[in-house]
């Protein structure tokens, strides 16, 4: 039978426990009430640290208040407003503000440009055509040739388009620029289909619509060939006996050469439609 064994006493030892900061709760977290001084209640954001039991407070450290805002950087950003000012106004709009209190906006529509004015030295007549013309061909009232050169225009509504009168060595000026039939000599005399003074002008190549007059005959030459008016010289602008309006240039087809034009008004025909 095995021998008895004595029972030892077992000794625990339970080491004291050192007194806890008065205020500390079970867990050791610091302060019970959670607030940060000066603070009516609200969490001001301050987290407090835990602590070692038996060391007491490891120390506190300051976060930003979280009171709720979020401070994500993309919540906080605010974008530039692209709201256009209903009152702004740009370069093309004005505002003009009645002193009746009446406030109206125009557009800016330019009106700089100077109107269209027929030319001031489209007047009188000269009789003395200068040198430059010299028309030769020929049609079925025979051959045909031209030394002095004269235009006016005839107008329809806002047409204005050119005629001129050709005259032979012997026609006689002041009564062929009035009658054109040819009486005194043989003339050649018709329209130029061009672009409408005001519109364009005259200077460039156009169709004709011209005729041989002799003796009260008319016949048109064929092919009419066309006209280049070159240049509108002399002065435009203003009435000067000295330096008439003239238009320089070259007749093409079976009647054909240069001229250089004067101005006479007694060419001139407007036609006013009923």
């Amino acid at each position: 039978m095995p021998a008895s064994r004595a029972l030892l006493p077992l000794l625990l030892v339970v080491p004291a426990c050192p007194e806890r900061p008065s205020g500390d709760t079970e867990t050791g977290t610091g302060p019970s009430t959670g607030q940060a001084p000066g603070t009516d209640g609200e969490s001001s954001g301050t987290t407090v640290g835990s602590t070692t039991p038996g060391t007491g407070p490891t120390g506190t450290t300051a976060v930003p208040p979280t009171t709720g805002v979020t401070t994500d950087d993309t919540a906080t950003t605010v974008a530039p407003s692209t709201t256009t000012d209903a009152a702004t106004t740009d370069d093309t709009a004005t505002t003009v503000v009645d002193p009746s209190g009446t406030t109206t906006s125009t557009t800016g529509i330019k009106l700089d440009l100077p109107a269209a004015q027929w030319p001031a030295g489209l007047v009188g007549c000269t009789l003395d055509a200068p040198a430059g013309t010299l028309l030769t061909g020929g049609s079925d009232l025979g051959p045909f040739t031209a030394d002095r050169a004269y235009f006016g225009w005839w107008g329809f509504e806002d047409m204005e388009l050119p005629t001129l009168l050709f005259l032979s060595p012997g026609a006689d000026a002041a009564h062929e620029l009035v009658e054109r039939d040819g009486s005194t000599g043989p003339v050649y005399y018709g329209d130029v289909v061009a672009e409408p003074l005001l519109m364009g002008g005259w200077v460039g190549s156009w169709d004709v619509n011209l005729s041989v007059r002799a003796d009260g005959m008319v016949t048109f030459p064929q092919p009419q060939g066309g006209m280049d008016i070159l240049e509108l010289a002399g002065n435009w602008d203003a009435a000067d006996p000295a330096d008439p309006p003239r238009l320089v240039g070259t007749v093409k087809g079976t009647i054909s050469g240069p001229f250089d034009a004067v101005f006479c008004d007694k060419l001139v025909e407007n036609i006013f439609p009923e």
